[in-house]
């Protein structure tokens, strides 16, 4: 949904919002692990070192099958976004385009690689949290401005430094999440590459910020009405 409006000359408005649902996404998990039991102390799963079994063999349909991974469509997402966007045309040779994206990407899995399956193979649901690519602000800003043409009329170094187009470009995205990973055998499930340390739920580490300018700067040469040579130089992460 969204609205688009001319505020003033040459300078226009817009609000929108968008809304992605995703189904059927590829993911992967165990099919040989059983639920286990519920720890009377706790009333969660009790995957831990106070386990019933320890070993993990109660916990298997088959213990003599070390992984039984089975990939599917049957993770979902959802995305909520508001973008708001304004541009401004100075005038004929100067232009600015401000977009901001406020946003919240919702998932349960990040991939079916068997690293992103879930801490708890007989829980999927419970993976349900903010995506990898969730970016909750996101700014970009950017401009054109050109040189007059009028010096390339004039001739001599005015001809030089006209018909140049400069156009920076201006970007912020807020942190991304990760997930925290203990990086050992936890809840003896035989999947040492997806064990959260306890009580931690999925994506909630928080990454850094991400500030970028890039920019172009550019020239047209025309030799005539149907040919010309356009000179461009492009610099990223300034």
């Amino acid at each position: 949904f969204g609205i688009e409006r001319e505020i003033a000359r040459d300078f226009t408005f817009g609000l929108s919002y968008v809304f992605v649902r995703g189904a059927h996404l590829t993911t992967s998990l165990d099919g040989n692990l059983l639920t286990p039991p519920v720890s009377p102390a706790t009333g969660i799963r009790d995957w831990g070192p106070s386990a019933t079994n320890p070993t993990g063999v109660a916990y298997f349909r088959d213990p003599l099958l070390y992984q039984d991974n089975v990939y599917e469509s049957g993770a979902n997402s959802f995305f909520h976004g508001l973008i708001v966007e304004s541009s401004r045309r100075f005038s004929r040779n100067a232009s600015m385009v401000f977009n901001y994206t406020f946003s919240k990407a919702i998932d349960e899995t990040t991939d079916y690689n068997s690293d992103f399956q879930p801490n708890d193979q007989t829980s999927r649901r419970a993976e349900r949290a903010l995506s990898s690519f969730d970016q909750r602000h996101k700014v970009v800003l950017y401009g054109m401005f050109n040189t007059s043409d009028a010096g390339a009329r004039a001739g001599g170094a005015r001809k030089v430094i006209s018909k140049w187009v400069f156009t920076p470009i201006f970007r912020y995205n807020s942190p991304r999440p990760f997930n925290l990973l203990a990086g050992t055998e936890l809840n003896n499930d035989r999947h040492n590459t997806t064990d959260r340390p306890y009580f931690a739920g999925r994506n909630t580490g928080i990454g850094p910020s991400f500030w970028t300018f890039d920019t172009r700067v550019s020239r047209r040469l025309r030799f005539d009405e149907r040919r010309s040579l356009e000179l461009m130089a492009e610099f990223f992460n300034m």
